[in-house]
């Protein structure tokens, strides 16, 4: 078996349970559109890639550290930074 390092992020949308029960066709669809526009781009444009989605969350892995900070960062920025 052939062993490598990863570097594995993982992301979860603050506050999702909650928009969930005001508004759930429109929080779903609001998800899928961040994640297209932005986090699948991301991780593409950083050599990484997505292992698996969850609900409002996802695991994505990398081959080093300093790329899960070129996707974290403007995710960060573009949900406004409320953590």
């Amino acid at each position: 078996m052939k062993r490598r390092l990863a570097a594995i992020l993982m992301y979860d949308v603050v506050g999702y349970s909650t928009q969930m029960a005001l508004a759930e066709t429109e929080t779903f669809e609001r998800l899928r559109s961040v994640r297209d526009a932005v986090i699948h781009p991301l991780v593409e444009e950083s050599g990484g890639r997505v292992l698996k989605l969850m609900g409002d969350g996802g695991l994505v892995e990398f081959n080093s550290s300093p790329q899960t900070g070129t996707v974290s960062n403007p995710c960060d920025s573009t949900s406004g930074g409320s953590h």
